[in-house]
């Protein structure tokens, strides 16, 4: 086993400029994005999932505004079609 790190706003800040600039994102079935005039969301909620491509997505920027040991804050200036959670 490994000791947990301890996370600080330093450290919180440095691992989330990581995540700044272009990637791609499997959508998620979850979305409102259609598949056959259908929203994606009403196949998952059916069982039904379908092969969705990934695509280009970016992050401009990232900054943390607030930490606590149960959760994040978080300003993102991202483009169209980023999924955050």
């Amino acid at each position: 086993s490994q000791a947990v790190p301890i996370l600080t706003e330093g450290s919180i800040s440095k691992i989330l400029k990581q995540f700044e600039g272009e990637t791609t994102q499997i959508p998620p079935m979850y979305s409102a994005l259609k598949k056959d005039g259908r929203p994606l969301y009403e196949l998952a909620r059916q069982g039904i999932e379908i092969e969705r491509p990934a695509r280009p997505v970016r992050i401009s920027q990232i900054e943390l505004l607030s930490f606590t040991e149960q959760s994040i804050s978080l300003d993102v200036t991202c483009s169209k079609g980023t999924y955050i959670r």
